[in-house]
């Protein structure tokens, strides 16, 4: 098997593309054939940069406001499902159910999920100005308001 990578101009890498799973025509045009043991060190360690043929540790970025607000949208999820809804969208859905109990469920994840976003604006935002240091996204999904609901 045949390894390739698609690798951006500083060396982040984009994504890897086996010749087994993706045919020449499938994978992009600009990704490049690594030896096998890069491959694994790679996905080890996926945070270094690909620089003339090695592997080399790079500075680690913070994350982005996108990363943050996909981790949210994910956690938000989380909580959904939880509660045997199939995601937060479709439980806020149920707001205006005749059913007394999807009704209520959706108002209290609405009313936490705005709690949520709110304080989310309010940190980034602090971050930026840099009244506090950025925190990680484990960090800062622990350190959003606690769900309305008692999670087993």
């Amino acid at each position: 098997m045949k390894i390739f990578a698609d690798i951006d101009e500083a060396g982040k890498l984009r994504g890897f593309y086996p010749d087994d799973i993706w045919s020449e025509d499938r994978r992009p045009a600009a990704a490049v054939e690594i030896p096998e043991a890069i491959w694994r060190a790679w996905i080890i360690n996926p945070t270094r940069r690909y620089i003339n043929g090695e592997l080399v540790d790079g500075p680690v970025e913070p994350p982005s406001e996108d990363d943050y607000a996909n981790a949210i949208d994910e956690y938000l999820d989380q909580i959904a499902r939880a509660r045997d809804y199939r995601d937060a969208a479709r439980l806020a859905g149920y707001a205006a159910s005749t059913i007394p109990q999807y009704a209520a469920d959706a108002m209290a994840f609405i009313a936490w999920r705005d709690a949520v976003w709110i304080y989310a604006y309010q940190m980034l935002g602090e971050v930026k100005s840099m009244q506090i240091v950025q925190p990680t996204i484990e960090a800062f999904i622990m350190s959003l308001p606690q769900p309305p609901w008692r999670l087993t």
